[in-house]
């Protein structure tokens, strides 16, 4: 089955992404950190530090944008798919499970 997806976004991060994809299973990891950041919901909230936290993994933009660019992962942290996509690629690389305030308070850390 292919999901598509369209979000608008604001003109300040991009227009509209639109992408065809099959879905994306949270690896066990991602799907503890889904339940614990956002408990499976889709939101935006301000953070302890006073940043947006977005989607079901509460991706700040700055964060986001750095690690789509070294993976190459294209997409929004408010399209779960696109989420859980970069989460599972940043739990498999050394040190980016700290940047998750749940991954320590799981004791992932």
């Amino acid at each position: 089955m292919i999901a598509l997806s369209v979000w608008l976004i604001p003109a300040r991060e991009i227009s509209v992404i639109i992408a065809a994809q099959a879905p994306i299973i949270p690896n066990p990891i991602v799907q503890r950190l889904i339940t614990c950041e956002s408990g499976g919901r889709n939101v935006s909230i301000v953070d302890s530090n006073g940043k947006m936290s977005y989607g079901i993994l509460q991706f700040q933009m700055d964060t986001w944008r750095a690690w789509a660019r070294a993976s190459g992962i294209v997409g929004h942290p408010m399209v779960e798919q696109d989420a859980i996509r970069l989460a599972n690629w940043a739990v498999g690389q050394p040190g980016l499970l700290r940047h998750w305030t749940c991954a320590k308070i799981l004791g992932m850390v």
